[in-house]
């Protein structure tokens, strides 16, 4: 039976890597499923363990996720498992805390609860993280490469709301309310739970067609030293 090994590195001001190696636990998945299957798989499971814990879920941070990435598609070129600590010198600024945690051989429906079952593995899920990047690759024979890389930043309290009346022709607004300054907004509206296309901005009017739909709208939240922010508005049914 292959063994298979989990390594965890934590960095505050520099970075410190921990080794820990554990027995076997599944021999590694004979099929690929696809990347993002992977990604949002081992994402759900994470925040299961941290909701469990009473700890906010982790936001998947696109650049983080990049730099996941990499690292894995290193470690599985090189067929080596192994820690990329300069990646923490990449991520967006701001950061307070970083940590990654790298895992090989595992079956991805296996690896976070192989890490969970480690102490330094389970710290780093179970921290005061707010963001985290996933990435699996997988070597010559198959065999997959994965790496976590969890950092912290500021968390916004902001709130998004519609306001405007809920009538054809009339502009609603999605208005945000207690984000600091230079803050970046982006907008999804939805009908009836469907997104409206080409409707990106903060303000909407409807046609005739919508009448009698539930309209509302997702904001994202985006500053620099901060996690991004999602938030749904409250929905209103327009009126003719």
């Amino acid at each position: 039976m292959k063994k298979l090994f989990l390594r965890s590195a934590i960095a505050v001001a520099t970075a410190a890597a921990l080794t820990l190696t554990m027995a076997p636990a599944a021999q590694a998945a004979t099929a690929k499923p696809s990347n993002a299957t992977v990604v949002n798989y081992i994402l759900a499971k994470s925040n299961e363990a941290r909701t469990q814990a009473k700890l906010r879920p982790l936001v998947l941070n696109s650049s983080l996720n990049n730099i996941a990435q990499t690292c894995s598609v290193r470690q599985a070129k090189n067929a080596k498992m192994a820690h990329c600590l300069e990646g923490f010198q990449k991520y967006p600024a701001g950061w307070r805390t970083a940590a990654e945690n790298v895992a090989y051989g595992y079956d991805y429906k296996q690896v976070v609860d192989a890490w969970l079952k480690s102490p330094g593995h389970r710290k780093n899920l179970l921290s005061a993280s707010t963001d985290i990047g996933i990435g699996v690759s997988y070597d010559s024979k198959g065999l997959p490469y994965y790496t976590q890389d969890f950092a912290q930043y500021s968390l916004f309290k902001g709130a998004a709301k519609l306001s405007g009346t809920p009538k054809v022709n009339s502009t609603l607004t999605a208005a945000t309310a207690g984000y600091p300054s230079g803050t970046s907004f982006a907008y999804t509206w939805y009908a009836d739970g469907k997104a409206v296309s080409g409707q990106t901005g903060k303000t909407i009017k409807f046609s005739k067609a919508y009448v009698g739909k539930n309209v509302k709208a997702k904001v994202i939240a985006k500053k620099a030293g901060y996690s991004t922010d999602t938030k749904v508005t409250g929905q209103v049914k327009l009126r003719a």
